[in-house]
C-alpha cells in the first residue's frame, strides 16, 4: 500500500524495512543447522510488510507458508514440490522449477522487494500471460544485473551487493537472514523517530526527477534486449498486488 500510493522509498528506509524484516526472517528460519524446522513464509513482498505507529515493519499473510524440516514438509511430505507457492513477480527460480520452498526462496523474494521499495514499482516486466512471466524470470539473468549505468548510479554500492547476496540465481550461494542482518547496507539503517518522520523522509527522498524516469527507461529498454523463451508479448511494469 505505502509504495503503490506513495512511489519509491529512499535507501536508507529500504535499508530500515530490510533489516525489519531480516529479523523475522531470522525467528522463521531458525539456525539453519540440517535437520531443524524452517518456517517458510513463501509470499514476501511490500503488500505483506505492514508499518507500525511505531515505524518497525513486520511480515504478514502467512496463508502460504510451510513448516519445512530437511527440505520437507514437517509431516515428511515433500509439499511444496509442484506447487507455485506465493506471488509470481516475487518467485524464486527454483520454485518455478518445481523445488520445494526454502529460506533461501524467501530470501530471493526479499530481493525482489527491495529493488520494488527502492524503484517504486516491481522490477519486471508484464506479459501476456503467466507463463511468458515465468519463462522470462528463468531465462533472464537477475533484474538489477541488467539496469543502466544511470540506475545503477542511483544508488549506493552497499545496495546493489545486498541486493546481489539475495537475487544470486543458485540458492545454495544465497546468505542466510542472519548473515544478511550484518550486511554494511542493513547496519546503517536509522528507524525515524515517529510514522510522521518516516512519510515525510519518503517524502524527500522519492525519486521523481525527469533522469529518473528517463534511467528507469533505461533500464527497461536494456531488460528487454535480453533473450526471452516467448517473442513478441506486450510488457510494461507490473502494477502492486
Amino acid at each position: 500500500g505505502c509504495v503503490w500510493s506513495r512511489g519509491s522509498f529512499p535507501e536508507e528506509l529500504v535499508a530500515l524495512v530490510m533489516r525489519d524484516v531480516l529479523m523475522g526472517l531470522t525467528r522463521l528460519h531458525g539456525d539453519g543447522r540440517v535437520g531443524t524446522q524452517v518456517v517458510v513464509h513463501n509470499d514476501i513482498k511490500s503488500a505483506n510488510i505492514l508499518l507500525g505507529s511505531d515505524c518497525v515493519a513486520k511480515l504478514a499473510d502467512f496463508g502460504v507458508s510451510r513448516k519445512m524440516v530437511g527440505g520437507r514438509d514437517r509431516d515428511g511430505s515433500a509439499r511444496g514440490e509442484q506447487e507455485l507457492l506465493g506471488s509470481p513477480y516475487w518467485m524464486a527460480p527454483e520454485i518455478i522449477l518445481g523445488s520445494p520452498c526454502s529460506a533461501a526462496s524467501d530470501i530471493w523474494s526479499l530481493g525482489i522487494t527491495c529493488l520494488e521499495l527502492a524503484f517504486g514499482r516491481i522490477p519486471w516486466p508484464v506479459f501476456d500471460s503467466l507463463e511468458g512471466l515465468l519463462a522470462h524470470i528463468l531465462a533472464s539473468p537477475p533484474p538489477h544485473r541488467c539496469v543502466s549505468s544511470e540506475v545503477q548510479a542511483l544508488f549506493s554500492s552497499h545496495f546493489w551487493d545486498f541486493v546481489d547476496e539475495c537475487l544470486r540465481p543458485d540458492p545454495v550461494s544465497r546468505q542466510p537472514a542472519k548473515v544478511l542482518l550484518q550486511h554494511p547496507f542493513i547496519l546503517k539503517a536509522q528507524r525515524p523517530p515517529s510514522i510522521d518522520a518516516f512519510f515525510k523522509a519518503v517524502s524527500r527522498g522519492h525519486i521523481s526527477n525527469s533522469t529518473y524516469f528517463q534511467s528507469v527507461l533505461n533500464y527497461v529498454n536494456i531488460l528487454f534486449r535480453h533473450e526471452t523463451l516467448l517473442a513478441g508479448p506486450n510488457k510494461s511494469f507490473p502494477k502492486h498486488q
